[in-house]
């Protein structure tokens, strides 16, 4: 049985606000326009926005409810869903495991480029993707926020 996405939209908004509340009673540091619940409330946010999407999407999926019972459009067996499904923590592990060895850096750019490659069966696509994704979030984290990224350790 497939849950609807707008239980998961409700479910994760009412995560999100909770969040967001959660955030907003952290202590602020005295003389800084942000504080520990800054980065906490951007996350609630997008979260929100989310959950947004996710209800507008099972709304359209509870009106055209005929279409429910069809095998999946693109003809993905069930267990290869189960296997992207599963690359997902795999992918956390193997960032988490790697990471203070090869640095963000490698491991970012591997990950992603692995992971749109395959999910997408264009590997240009995902070169193009993966380099992209490591400079933004190299630039978000490393220069935005000065969070400590690993480098590369040899």
């Amino acid at each position: 049985m497939r849950i609807n996405d707008m239980f998961t939209g409700a479910i994760l908004a009412v995560l999100s606000i909770s969040l967001y509340l959660y955030a907003q009673s952290l202590p602020h540091i005295g003389g800084l326009s942000y504080g520990p619940g800054t980065f906490p409330s951007l996350i609630a946010c997008g979260l929100f926005l989310g959950s947004l999407g996710l209800l507008f999407s099972g709304f359209k999926d509870f009106k055209n409810r005929q279409e429910q019972d069809k095998p999946s459009p693109d003809g993905v067996k069930k267990s290869t869903q189960f296997l992207y499904a599963l690359s997902v923590p795999v992918a956390i592990t193997a960032y988490m495991v790697l990471s203070p060895w090869l640095g963000f850096s490698i491991v970012c750019f591997a990950i992603v480029g692995v992971m749109v490659s395959w999910l997408s069966k264009r590997w240009k696509l995902g070169l193009i993707v993966a380099a992209a994704t490591t400079t933004v979030m190299w630039f978000a984290f490393a220069k935005a926020l000065q969070v400590p990224l690993p480098t590369f350790s040899f």
